[in-house]
């Protein structure tokens, strides 16, 4: 009965974007990547060296919502509005900030991020950002009150040149708001988006990536992923074709909401794929994960080859969850013990062999 539960609610929490089409008025090509259902190969989890995450009264982890390994030392991990700090080992050192009322604490935990050894905790309903250390000492509170006017970001991501993005908080039918926004390093807005605005009020966790070379966005009922160019424009990059699994183009025109119900269903949930998310890419590859028939599937995308290779993850009777970080050779990915009420554990993936 849990299980089927926190699988409903996953796919309430993370089938929840602007459903929109692919469209590319600037005639560069949009690389499609075609996923062959008939050549997925199966991997067990189990096998493969796992990080159990301690279980403690203070460190209880209901789902990984986020993962960052820092300096190969330390995993956050956010779970909800609680953010623990692990070591490599997956013993737990602290949680950092609260939720509450207190100078040091936050109201709502809308994003996070790592930078100088300071932990950044984004706070869009008091609009401030508390700073920690990674022991959980607090530092201080920068105060965005007098910064963010029409344009309120709902989650914000570093980027690089000291640079961040955000996707923005949708502000009702009557206000035109960009999808997104470039910020300074102040965190004012620099540039939003002038060819994608919000439709609704429906927001996720993290749906960026961004390195040296490349910004990614994506959308989670959306079979394309945008590259973000100018600051100001994204563009169609990449589409998945899931080809014979993928939505009809009758419940693509649906409202958001609509498609929802659909894609609740247990009908739709074994018959399309969906829930593109983890995208990252490199010079070589394009990586991402999808969700079909109650599995997480990871797709390993040779942009030389135009080849795409698809891996079903399984974990015996536990559940993976469809969140993948990936850190140097190995992918890491969170492994549910939905029986036995303890953490999650990390299941480390050396993707070379993949």
């Amino acid at each position: 009965m849990k299980k089927k539960i926190l699988s409903g609610l996953f796919l309430l929490a993370f089938l929840a974007c602007t459903f929109m089409g692919c469209n590319n008025k600037t005639g560069k090509e949009v690389v499609e990547i075609s996923i062959d259902f008939s050549a997925i190969k199966s991997i067990d989890l189990s096998n493969v060296p796992m990080v159990n995450l301690q279980f403690t009264d203070n460190s209880m982890i209901k789902r990984v919502d986020e993962l960052i390994l820092h300096d190969d030392k330390y995993f956050f991990v956010r779970s909800g509005h609680d953010l623990f700090v692990f070591d490599h080992e997956g013993m737990f050192k602290n949680q950092v900030g609260r939720k509450g009322n207190g100078p040091m604490e936050f109201t709502h935990f809308n994003s996070f991020f790592i930078k100088d050894s300071t932990v950044f905790i984004y706070d869009a309903m008091a609009r401030k950002i508390n700073s920690y250390e990674f022991n959980g000492q607090y530092l201080n509170s920068f105060s965005l009150k007098d910064t963010y006017e029409r344009i309120l970001p709902n989650y914000i991501y570093p980027v690089n040149n000291d640079q961040f993005i955000s996707k923005n908080t949708f502000g009702g039918d009557e206000s035109k708001i960009p999808s997104y926004s470039i910020l300074n390093k102040d965190y004012t807005i620099i540039s939003s988006s002038t060819n994608r605005y919000l439709k609704d009020g429906i927001t996720t966790m993290n749906n960026f990536f961004s390195n040296n070379k490349y910004i990614l966005f994506w959308e989670l009922l959306n079979d394309t992923i945008f590259s973000v160019t100018n600051n100001d424009a994204y563009l169609p990059k990449y589409h998945v074709n899931f080809n014979e699994k993928s939505f009809p183009n009758s419940i693509k025109k649906l409202d958001i909401y609509d498609v929802i119900e659909f894609s609740n269903k247990p009908e739709s949930k074994r018959k399309y794929a969906s829930l593109i998310r983890s995208v990252s890419e490199d010079e070589s590859y394009l990586r991402f994960l999808f969700f079909f028939n109650g599995n997480v599937h990871y797709v390993k995308y040779n942009k030389e080859e135009r080849q795409a290779r698809t891996y079903k993850f399984v974990c015996g009777s536990k559940t993976v969850e469809a969140l993948m970080l990936l850190h140097k050779d190995s992918i890491i990915v969170p492994i549910d013990h939905l029986e036995d009420f303890s953490n999650p554990s990390l299941a480390i993936i050396n993707d070379n062999l993949l």
